[in-house]
């Protein structure tokens, strides 16, 4: 993305939330975290974000409910998406029919893939067997 900004709820010491940071500080992005229920905080430091020297294309949410809430926040500050900024956001989990759901793009997880694989590793690690290494591919969606 970049020179665009990732935003994240509070990760703290969380790998994922650290290898996130990492990864976008990396790439020139910049990484907000946020407080996730505080709409607030989260229209503040959009603000920031889209009326700086260096207007802000793309964001890139942890999650639906994220991309939904900072999607509402945007509305308030007059920026459309994905007319003036473009959300994309893992998990696929809000059903997108509904008329108040704004419409991003976001990554189909398949959640029952996930179970069984995360089943077959506790085995193998019961029964001391190596660890593999597992990639585990999503689908690119639109919703509109």
């Amino acid at each position: 993305m970049g020179g665009d900004e990732i935003v994240s709820g509070p990760g703290g010491t969380d790998p994922r939330w650290r290898s996130g940071r990492e990864a976008a500080g990396a790439a020139g992005n910049a990484y907000v975290e946020i407080d996730l229920y505080d709409m607030g905080e989260l229209v503040s430091r959009l603000e920031r974000l889209m009326k700086g020297s260096k207007r802000t294309s793309a964001l890139f949410a942890h999650d639906d409910y994220l991309a939904a809430r900072t999607t509402v926040a945007l509305g308030t500050l007059g920026f459309k998406v994905p007319d003036d900024v473009s959300i994309i956001a893992p998990g696929d989990t809000l059903d997108y029919n509904q008329p108040y759901i704004p419409r991003i793009t976001t990554m189909r997880i398949d959640t029952d893939m996930l179970g069984k694989l995360a089943g077959e590793m506790m085995i193998n690690r019961l029964q001391h067997r190596p660890a593999e290494i597992i990639v585990v591919k999503v689908k690119q969606q639109l919703r509109e």
